[in-house]
């Protein structure tokens, strides 16, 4: 375990300053703000991250070295880390909708109507038991029977407010499970009975968060779906690597702790610190990756100047008090502009 720390400051000391280099990029060409604070909160996903990781791995390496009643604070940074993920899906969520708005504008749902070829959208008649004679396009479940998930109609706003309800639901949850999780770590005992485990409010709402996030990621992959290969109005905005950028982080390291639990469920250590220090350790290597997806996928540059309109206001007002507290800070003269502290 004496290179754990070591490896996991090399990755993360090298993947923290490359994600904020890309918040400073959006930041200091922040012409249009209303997509790229969206940006900038999932940007800061790799530093939360890494962090956090780092935090976990300190007290897991304490635990090891004699003193195993730190392992119980490991979850805390932990928690920390599962907020943020799902803060970030609403996020981007939210970067995709705003997308669609900002650049036709109408309501997303309104965009989605409009978009789709009538030779992919077919009105499908539900099954006349539920709905007699009512035909609508709709967005069909690729894997489930309309017999058993009803398809989301277009005519209506339900694709877009199923979907952001399933991702505002999963922001909730994940918060609540934290605070469980710590608590439960915090006054954890020494019962490791099968009674215990399936008596445990944490492990019931673990299953719950999981069956809630895969529905939030689902959602996710259906937008995708339904705007990039359907409809090609999220084209523009280059998706799909963005769509990797935050589906891999939260997929692939949900996937990957799932993993190495049921690896030390099966191969139980001697010391349980010994798993919670592998995950950080393999969460802070990661990062260097994903800070490099994240500046591939979100440059400045696909942010720039609008010329017109109300964006390029917007832009241009971020941009003249950007100038303002510039010159305050030099010359010091007149009354500081907001934002700057005297």
């Amino acid at each position: 375990d004496k290179f754990l720390l070591p490896v996991s400051l090399i990755f993360a000391g090298i993947s923290i300053p490359i994600s904020i280099h890309g918040i400073r990029q959006h930041l200091t060409n922040f012409w249009q703000p209303v997509l790229q604070v969206y940006v900038v909160r999932i940007l800061w996903m790799v530093p939360v991250y890494a962090i956090c990781s780092l935090c976990e791995l300190a007290f897991s390496l304490a635990a090891i070295h004699g003193a195993p009643d730190m392992l119980k604070f490991a979850s805390i940074p932990a928690a920390l880390r599962d907020c943020y993920e799902a803060y970030t899906v609403l996020n981007f969520f939210y970067f995709m909708s705003t997308y669609l708005e900002v650049h036709f504008d109408a309501p997303p749902y309104k965009v989605l109507q409009n978009a789709l070829r009538t030779e992919d959208v077919v009105p499908v008649t539900h099954t006349p038991i539920v709905t007699p004679d009512i035909s609508y396009p709709i967005v069909s479940h690729p894997i489930m029977s309309p017999y058993v998930w009803a398809p989301w109609r277009l005519d209506t706003s339900d694709f877009f407010d199923q979907c952001r309800y399933v991702i505002l639901l999963y922001a909730t949850v994940a918060p609540l499970n934290g605070l469980v999780d710590v608590l439960g770590s915090l006054a954890s005992s020494d019962d490791a009975s099968v009674t215990a485990a399936l008596l445990s409010p944490k492990n019931w709402l673990d299953f719950v968060q999981f069956n809630v996030a895969n529905h939030a990621i689902y959602c996710l992959v259906l937008f995708y779906y339904a705007t990039c290969k359907k409809s090609n109005i999220l084209v523009p905005a280059e998706p799909f690597w963005k769509f990797v950028a935050v589906k891999g982080l939260v997929f692939g390291t949900f996937f990957q702790d799932l993993g190495i639990s049921a690896y030390f469920l099966a191969r139980p250590a001697k010391d349980p610190a010994v798993q919670s220090a592998i995950k950080a350790t393999l969460m802070c290597v990661e990062m260097l990756l994903f800070a490099l997806l994240h500046a591939w996928a979100f440059p400045a540059a696909q942010f720039g100047r609008v010329a017109e309109g109300w964006l390029g206001a917007w832009g241009d007002f971020y941009e003249v008090q950007r100038r303002e507290r510039r010159l305050w800070r030099h010359r010091r003269v007149g009354r500081a502009p907001p934002g700057v502290g005297v």
